[in-house]
């Protein structure tokens, strides 16, 4: 038959391990889970990809824009003038009745569209 082994005495050191040799959770303060750093990879591309086309794009939108040079009056005295302004169409009939109404509003009379330029 066999004997149980005496116990031993107690010590001292029978508090809880210094160690821990369980798998290590994730750090889900710090969202570095496989997914959520797939899902935030994703987000910055789409962001990048978002932000490139609309850099891209501003050149194009630019360039809509025309300088019209133009010749204009004012009566009781007369002062003539020749300045630029910005329009929004390269369409001189378009053009011409833009500048027409923005002087038109100033005072001045549009005498000619010299040229438009962009």
């Amino acid at each position: 038959m066999i004997q149980a082994s005496p116990r031993l005495p107690k010590s001292g050191n029978n508090s809880r391990r210094l160690f821990d040799n369980s798998p290590a959770k994730g750090l889900w303060l710090l969202n570095v889970s496989p997914v959520a750093r797939n899902v935030a990879d994703m987000t910055r591309t789409a962001f990048m990809t978002a932000l490139a086309a609309l850099f891209l794009t501003l050149p194009a939108a630019a360039e809509a824009a025309c300088i019209a040079e133009f010749k204009a009056k004012q009566d009781n005295p007369l002062r003539l003038q020749h300045g630029e302004m910005q329009v929004s169409s390269c369409d001189r009939s378009a053009a011409t009745e833009e500048v027409r109404a923005r002087l038109a509003q100033q005072g001045w009379i549009l005498l000619k569209i010299v040229a438009l330029k962009g």
